[in-house]
């Protein structure tokens, strides 16, 4: 995914990364941390776009920028500001961020077909 900000195109990807990026920028820890912030983003998701939310997005939205090109001269503002104008962009990365997340549920085990022995021969 590309995103426009001040006459530039920015690839964005999600992943570890981004969250390392993240942990950085938020002076978290571990994973854990990361994750428990990311519980404030609730308000956005509701429709509510509180400062903390909006910032929050933007910050999440430059850590994938930045996992792409470490030396991006942006700040969350400018990010923010070209989010506020790409209502569309805004969902998409909402959503992408989130399908990069590791989810809950327990692994599916896969079935591994087991061959049988040829039957012996009499002698």
């Amino acid at each position: 995914m590309k995103i426009v900000i001040k006459e530039g195109s920015y690839p964005v990807a999600f992943g570890y990364g981004a969250l390392r990026i993240l942990g950085k920028t938020w002076e978290c820890d571990d994973l854990q941390e990361v994750f428990s912030r990311l519980g404030k983003l609730g308000d956005l998701v509701n429709g509510k776009l509180g400062f903390e939310s909006m910032d929050m997005l933007g910050e999440i939205t430059l850590a994938g920028i930045r996992s792409q090109d470490s030396d991006v001269d942006l700040t969350t503002d400018d990010v923010v500001n070209a989010l506020m104008h790409a209502p569309d962009k805004m969902a998409l990365i909402m959503q992408e961020f989130a399908a990069s997340l590791p989810n809950n549920e327990p692994a599916k085990k896969k079935k591994i077909p087991v061959k049988k022995a040829p039957p012996k021969k009499k002698r």
